[in-house]
């Protein structure tokens, strides 16, 4: 956006914004954080998405009904633009161990790569790529953060093959339904190093003991194919198919993104899949959000 006409109305619009209603607008392409609309208006009565166009006579009728459609989900639970999920809320607490995340991140800024178990029977490795330049020859990385990984996994109890695998690299603004990196709980420099995949970081987890824990709830599931490390996620084919003997669920790759990138609790994620599942008025594609939510990202 660098010395773009759009990016200098844009700052204009906030600053008139402020000067001359004393509203406080967030621009979203600077933040990384919002991905619909150019920039957030916190209002009197809510949120407003607004467009701004260097010509304002320039209007796209698909921008508008994206914002007008996402406007309606927020506030009155309508489809979503994009793909038709609604949103629901679950009275779950939400837990996650994106401390773990924050603590080994701190480890690989010092020691270029590190791994560690996370609970739920997960693996994490996560590797800093400036420390490690300074630390090792190429082929001496890849061998350190294999050790690295291997132990992971190892102290994870994932001793069987079929584990499922999922990374940050390259992931930023590519997939609508993941977090952005800039709102993840951790220091503004480690956000940063996961937008720009100057630091990295995979996390697995033993399909089996997926199947396990859903099994515990007296849910049946059945894996629709495995994603290794060098086994590049369909995003748009179901991964994971659960029942619970009367309705059935296909489970995407957003919702294995929540295990395995946001680190989701094991049992937190098993008990909104069987809610959501005895629920009979939830039909078509429900999207869970947790009560606390903004507890953590915030």
């Amino acid at each position: 956006m660098a010395n773009k006409k759009g990016l200098a109305a844009e700052l204009a619009f906030v600053e008139r914004s402020w000067r001359e209603d004393r509203t406080f607008a967030l621009l979203h392409d600077l933040t990384n954080c919002l991905r619909i609309g150019d920039a957030s208006a916190f209002v009197a009565d809510g949120v407003q998405l607004r467009e701004i166009k260097t010509d304002p006579t320039r209007r796209q009728p698909a921008q508008l009904r994206r914002v007008n459609a996402a406007i309606a989900s927020l506030t009155s639970g309508a489809p979503l633009p994009r793909d038709g999920q609604r949103p629901v809320r679950l009275n779950i607490p939400y837990v996650t161990h994106l401390k773990t995340l924050r603590e080994v991140a701190n480890l690989a800024a010092e020691r270029g790569v590190r791994g560690a178990k996370v609970q739920g029977g997960r693996a994490l490795t996560v590797a800093c790529l400036p420390k490690a330049q300074n630390l090792w020859s190429e082929e001496e990385f890849g061998q350190q953060f294999d050790r690295e990984r291997r132990g992971a996994m190892r102290r994870a109890g994932l001793g069987d093959p079929n584990y499922v695998t999922f990374g940050s690299l390259d992931r930023a603004a590519r997939a609508p339904a993941d977090p952005p990196w800039a709102i993840y709980p951790l220091h503004p420099l480690v956000c940063a190093g996961f937008i720009t995949d100057r630091l990295v970081f995979v996390s697995s987890i033993g399909g089996d003991s997926v199947v396990a824990a859903l099994a515990a709830a007296g849910l049946t599931a059945r894996w629709n194919h495995r994603n290794t490390l060098d086994g590049p996620v369909d995003l748009s084919q179901p991964i994971l198919d659960v029942h619970n003997g009367r309705r059935r669920m296909s489970m995407n790759y957003a919702e294995i993104n929540r295990l395995l990138l946001e680190l989701v609790d094991l049992h937190v994620w098993v008990e909104q899949i069987r809610v959501i599942l005895a629920d009979n008025r939830l039909e078509g594609a429900p999207w869970p959000y947790f009560d606390n939510e903004r507890a953590v990202w915030t």
